[in-house]
Order: C-alpha cells, then sequence, then structure tokens
C-alpha cells in the first residue's frame, strides 16, 4: 500500500513540474511576442542615461539566450556593447527629444582602448551645446577619466575619490610550481617574450619592466593630458597630486577644481531640471542604451558598404558559441564579406 502512495505521490510531483514548466514557457513566449511587438519611443526632455555598470564587449553576442529573461521583468536591462554605445550618443546627438547625457557610474569594467572611444563620442557630441552631467558614488582614475569630459562633475557629500594614477601588477607561480614538484617547460624566442616568465620566474625581467613601463605611461600621459585639458589643470599638476597623494577628502577635490561639488542624488537632479528649465514636479525621463539603441536603425541601404568583423574572445578551432574567435565561424564570415558586392573594404575589430 505504500508503494502505491509513493508511486502515485510521485507521479503527481512529476505532472505538477511539467505543467509549472510548460505555464513558464507560455509566458516567455507571450512575453517575447509582446516584446517584439511593442515600438520604442521616447518622450520629449528625456536624458540618456549611460550607467556602465558592465563589462564594456566590442558586441554583444547575437540572439543572446539569456535576453529573454527581459520579457519576465522589464526592469532587467541586459548589457549594450560598444557599437550600440558609441550610435546611441551619436544618435542622441540629432535627436531633439534627447536633450542631454547624465554618466552616472562610479566602476567601469573595460580597458581604456574601449573608454577612449566613448570619451571622443563624448566630445563630439558637446558640439550639439546639449549637456553632459556626470555623478558617482566613488570615483577611481577609469572613472573619473570618462567623467572629465562632462560640463559638470559632482559626488555623493558621503563618497571617495580616489586619482592615484596606474600601476601594473605581475603574479609569479615559479614557487609555487616548485613546491608542488611541477616542472615548465618553455620555449620562447626573444627577451620581450615574457607572457611565460610568471611561471619560471619569481620577478620581472629588466625587458619585462622597460615594456611594461612604456605601455603603462603612454596610457597614463594620454588619458592624463584629456583629463587637464577639460578641467583647466596642468598635467604637472594632476601628476604631483596623484604621487603625493595629497587630497584625501571630497572637499580637496572640489578646491583644486577636479569637481564641481557634492550633491545628494536628489539634488543633483532637481538642479538638471532647472538646466533643462523644467519645474520641480517635472519628472525628467531617463533614458537607458537598452532601450534607446532599439531606436537604432539597422538595416543599411547604401551600394557601397565597410564590413565591421569582430574578433573577440579566445582563439579556438572549429565551431564556437558567439563570445570566442572560432576558426570556422571566422572563415564562414569572412567568406560571406568577400562574396558580397556591396562589401568594398572591411575593417577587422580584435578584442
Amino acid at each position: 500500500m505504500n508503494f502505491f502512495k509513493v508511486v502515485l505521490a510521485s507521479a503527481l510531483g512529476y505532472i505538477l513540474a511539467a505543467i509549472l514548466f510548460l505555464g513558464l514557457i507560455t509566458i516567455l513566449i507571450i512575453g517575447i511576442a509582446s516584446s517584439t511587438k511593442k515600438e520604442v519611443s521616447i518622450k520629449s526632455e528625456s536624458v540618456l542615461h549611460l550607467k556602465l555598470d558592465y563589462y564594456i564587449q566590442d558586441r554583444i553576442q547575437q540572439n543572446n539566450p539569456f535576453a529573454i529573461l527581459e520579457a519576465v521583468d522589464p526592469n532587467l536591462s541586459m548589457p549594450v556593447g560598444l557599437n550600440d554605445i558609441l550610435r546611441c550618443i551619436e544618435q542622441a546627438e540629432e535627436d531633439e527629444d534627447i536633450k542631454g547625457i547624465v554618466l552616472d557610474f562610479s566602476s567601469l569594467q573595460a580597458g581604456y582602448g574601449k573608454l577612449m572611444e566613448i570619451r571622443d563620442q563624448l566630445v563630439t557630441f558637446k558640439e550639439s551645446g546639449k549637456f553632459i552631467y556626470a555623478y558617482a558614488d566613488y570615483y577611481d582614475y577609469r572613472s573619473y577619466y570618462l567623467a572629465s569630459v562632462a560640463d559638470s562633475i559632482f559626488m555623493n557629500p558621503e563618497g571617495q575619490m580616489l586619482l592615484n594614477g596606474m600601476t601594473a601588477q605581475v603574479t609569479f607561480f615559479a614557487n609555487t610550481l616548485k613546491k608542488l614538484g611541477v616542472e615548465v617547460q618553455l620555449i620562447r624566442h626573444g627577451k620581450f617574450k615574457s607572457a611565460g616568465e610568471p611561471f619560471i620566474q619569481d620577478k620581472l625581467s629588466q625587458e619585462n619592466r622597460e615594456q611594461i613601463r612604456a605601455y603603462v605611461n603612454s596610457v597614463f600621459n594620454s588619458t592624463l593630458g584629456q583629463i587637464a585639458e577639460s578641467r583647466g589643470l596642468s598635467v604637472d599638476q594632476l601628476k604631483s597630486e596623484a604621487n603625493l597623494l595629497s587630497m584625501t577628502t571630497v572637499a580637496d577635490y572640489a578646491e583644486r577644481n577636479y569637481i564641481e561639488g557634492t550633491q545628494y542624488r536628489d539634488q543633483f537632479y532637481a538642479m538638471m531640471k532647472a538646466r533643462m528649465g523644467l519645474d520641480e514636479d517635472d519628472k525628467v525621463e531617463l533614458v537607458n542604451p537598452k532601450k534607446y539603441s532599439k531606436m537604432l536603425d539597422k538595416n543599411y541601404s547604401a551600394s557601397d558598404r565597410i564590413a565591421v568583423v569582430y574578433a573577440s574572445g579566445d582563439i579556438i578551432t572549429g565551431r564556437g558559441d558567439g563570445t570566442q574567435i572560432a576558426a570556422e565561424d571566422m572563415v564562414a564570415t569572412l567568406k560571406k564579406v568577400r562574396e558580397t558586392d556591396k562589401v568594398k573594404a572591411v575593417v577587422l575589430r580584435i578584442d
């Protein structure tokens, strides 16, 4: 008797699980269908809200399976690729409904190459006469570099700011591997081939130190020059204050013209409303790049085109999942580009 009870209970459990699963699939299908049919519209007096709090890729994988979650939770915002971020800023420059841009971030998960592209596009955007404001609870060098393009920079009165320049750090595993009895056999040609050094040495070679110093100083001097130009500061002052760590409070940064001042978030948006000529009770429509990118015209009709081929991720043989540089996929892509008569040139973008 107990046996049949257990069997019936198990069967009932499987049936209920199947019903719930099918119900969830139905909801997702309905949500996707409705979201694809829904037209995206931007209200007047809107502001493009760049809150780049995710790892920025050159381009987001097409047909991302996780995008289905947006149909379940409308508040969930999936990441936007660098290509769409740049096009959003470009379109916002001409869009009469977009009155300005708010840079709202504390930390950025992107290399300086990507940040420089975004910053250059923001510099072009400023030529439209529209405003760019920056706000954050915390600024490090990376986020401040991008924020420095703004007309005005504000931060939380209880926030923190740390501009101490750039460093590079290498972790060495040679002694650990030796204790584990692991012998590393490394073949390399040339003194500056340093990728394998951490596995065979316990400190930097002179050649590796030289090349690390060269590229770190190159990026630091370039970004420092742009900050100095935007904020009306001298490069020597920026370097000196970064080296000495002479600024310890938010007030110190405000006093030396690194930021306009401190405001709580509601005060910041009230100030922005005044700039836009809105009443205190009016609502500012903040438009995120994911929503705005859906308005971008992705149907190209030009007879002469330049194809951009993205090569991002690990290099592998065979087929990939869209996040790798897979040999078969790349060959097929290049073949398609070669056989397309309208494509007159190719840009191979490697990340």
